[in-house]
């Protein structure tokens, strides 16, 4: 089952339960009711596994709804799996944490033979692709973010790029037409050419650094909102790796403003509150800033690259 919002959580796993639908309030009375140590039906409910994708999306402020998954009254053997190996640590109020097995399996992005086997796999029963374009393509993916759903996506462009470049003969038609290396390397250059990527790759560094912290932080930790504080830290942090002078919190400041007024990569409520977040998605600015000769250069403490 997906959700478009935390709350649907109670409303989906009442109805999956008890077969009814019933409002997302109410649903979670129901099911601390049916959960409580003094209703009998407990007892008679068969251990569930629950698997939840993308739990780190349903921790909201007060936490209650990644509270209750974790009860340990319920029947459910629960499997999470987050976007940050550091969730219960870095996000989970103490309560929460007490309440979570700590055995954990990491999954780290994939590497271009991964990549490419996946690709492979999608395209068994379509001919196609030549295997240097599924090389090429694992290749370029897996020194950016190593996310498939990106390396699929590059195929689908790429395949646009083939057709528009062979006319009328159709794929199914001409056995020998494949979609090559040539046609990867246009869709790479068409990403990077796209107004995010051509605005981003015009900032100065101090704005590139700004947004480099951002998405650092984003892969740290589970929420795509930031403090202005968090990001100051964090841009300190870079300019300490590139051995240059940190702007002052007013430079910075006027840093952040420059951003929101581009349209592109903030924006923000109120930056005492701490509402900042990126208003492109984390990998198309982690694509536009790869390439870039000064930020692709950061490493982190055992000297692998900061971001990419």
């Amino acid at each position: 089952m997906s959700l478009k919002q935390p709350s649907q959580f109670y409303t989906k796993l009442y109805k999956e339960i008890m077969g009814e639908t019933v409002s997302a309030s109410r649903a979670a009375i129901l099911l601390g009711q049916l959960f409580s140590s003094k209703d009998h039906r407990r007892k008679r409910l068969p251990y569930t596994i629950l698997l939840v994708d993308e739990v780190d999306q349903l921790v909201t402020r007060s936490q209650d709804i990644v509270y209750d998954i974790f009860d340990p009254q319920s029947r459910f053997i629960v499997f999470a799996i987050a976007n940050t190996f550091d969730l219960p640590e870095r996000v989970l109020k103490p309560k929460i944490q007490s309440r979570i097995g700590m055995n954990k399996l990491i999954f780290r992005p994939y590497d271009k033979h991964e990549l490419s086997a996946i690709i492979t796999s999608r395209l068994q029963h379509i001919t196609t692709f030549s295997e240097d374009a599924v090389a090429t393509c694992a290749t370029k993916v897996a020194s950016i973010s190593g996310d498939a759903r990106r390396a699929l996506h590059l195929c689908s462009q790429a395949t646009i790029i083939a057709e528009e470049e062979y006319g009328e003969c159709r794929f199914e038609d001409a056995p020998d037409l494949k979609v090559e290396t040539h046609h990867i390397e246009k869709a790479v250059k068409q990403m990077v050419e796209s107004i995010e990527q051509l605005y981003i790759a015009s900032l100065s560094l101090q704005e590139k650094l700004f947004l480099a912290a951002v998405v650092v932080l984003s892969r740290l930790r589970a929420t795509q909102t930031f403090s202005f504080e968090d990001i100051m830290n964090r841009h300190r942090l870079l300019c300490a790796k590139l051995s240059i002078k940190p702007p002052s919190r007013e430079s910075l400041s006027m840093v952040f403003t420059r951003l929101v007024e581009g349209g592109l990569a903030l924006k923000a409520s109120r930056v005492s509150k701490g509402h900042i977040q990126l208003k492109v998605s984390v990998d198309d600015v982690q694509f536009a800033l790869h390439n870039d000769a000064v930020i692709s250069t950061i490493k982190s403490d055992d000297n692998t690259s900061l971001m990419f």
